[in-house]
């Protein structure tokens, strides 16, 4: 049976790998759109926050193993779950729906995270957690606004 504390370091690995999945497709939505005015403005906001909150989950894993050193992944085949489904595509629309959709698992990674800090009296990670939970979901809410303006109906 496993703890809070390894279950709550398992959930924040996860949490990694999924944020180094959203980075890299902020990286490639930028990349492929470059120039965008207001949107690669935004875009390049998230990426900057999403980098930032790599380095607040590295925080909490080692405030938790009490050690200096980080044990988080570079890359793991959950990352593969974040490719971009079009990778040929250049449909802005698509691409910003995939980021959207990728965020939203990660801001219900982070519900998970969330109870799990609370439950195993890890408060520091829980108030970290709800912090970047709460701008991933204001990325969401930008991403829905932005992109159901640019998308064909019927693909909400």
């Amino acid at each position: 049976m496993t703890t809070h504390r390894e279950e709550l370091l398992r959930l924040l690995r996860d949490a990694h790998i999924c944020g180094q999945g959203s980075a890299r497709l902020l990286m490639v939505l930028l990349e492929r759109h470059p120039g965008r005015g207001p949107c690669s403005a935004t875009v390049e906001n998230f990426l900057s926050r999403t980098l930032e909150h790599q380095d607040m989950l590295a925080g909490c894993v080692a405030r938790i193993e009490e050690n200096t050193l980080m044990q988080l992944p570079e890359r793991s085949d959950p990352v593969e779950l974040f490719s971009p489904e079009h990778s040929g595509t250049k449909d802005l629309s698509r691409e910003l729906a995939h980021v959207r959709k990728c965020l939203s698992q990660e801001i219900e990674l982070y519900s998970k995270i969330i109870a799990t800090a609370e439950a195993g009296g890890f408060f520091e990670t829980r108030f970290i957690c709800e912090g970047i939970q709460s701008e991933k979901s204001s990325m969401v809410a930008w991403l829905r606004l932005h992109a159901s303006h640019r998308e064909p109906p019927g693909l909400h």
